[in-house]
Formats: C-alpha cells, sequence, structure tokens
C-alpha cells in the first residue's frame, strides 16, 4: 500500500502545481508581465504540500487499519464481536 499512497499523492502534487500555477499565471497576467515567473515557483511549493499532506494523510490511515486490524477493534475504538 506504501507504493499506491506514494502515487496518489505525486498525482495529486503533480495536478494541483499545475492548476495553481497556470491560474495564478493567468490571474497575475495583466497586472505583472513575468507572471509565469511568479506562477512556477508557487505552483511546485503549493505540490509539495499538497503531496506531502495527502501521504501523510493516506499513511496514517493505513496505519489505522492495521492496528485495527491486529486489535480487533472498530474505529470508535470498541471491540469487535
Amino acid at each position: 500500500m506504501k507504493s499506491l499512497s506514494a502515487v496518489i499523492s505525486l498525482l495529486a502534487g503533480v495536478a494541483s502545481s499545475v492548476g495553481v500555477g497556470a491560474a495564478l499565471t493567468a490571474l497575475l497576467d495583466p497586472y505583472l508581465w513575468p507572471s509565469l515567473l511568479v506562477g512556477i515557483p508557487v505552483g511546485a511549493v503549493t505540490g509539495a504540500a499538497v503531496a506531502v499532506g495527502v501521504y501523510i494523510a493516506l499513511a496514517s490511515r493505513d496505519a489505522e487499519k492495521r492496528r485495527d486490524r491486529v486489535t480487533g477493534a472498530d474505529s470508535a475504538g470498541t471491540r469487535k464481536a
């Protein structure tokens, strides 16, 4: 599951990077001539933050599922019958 989490987080990071970079470039284009020079770094930072956040969220969810499987508890912490 680690490789699937890594792939999903990488795709989310790339998608958000492209989206934020393109949107910021389009918004700043009428006001700032090097708008692409602003959009690319902001998009890259956003993409990296999203990728890390998604990976952490998926990894903690997977760890909780493994813990519940071992202890026999459900998500509320009560034991299954």
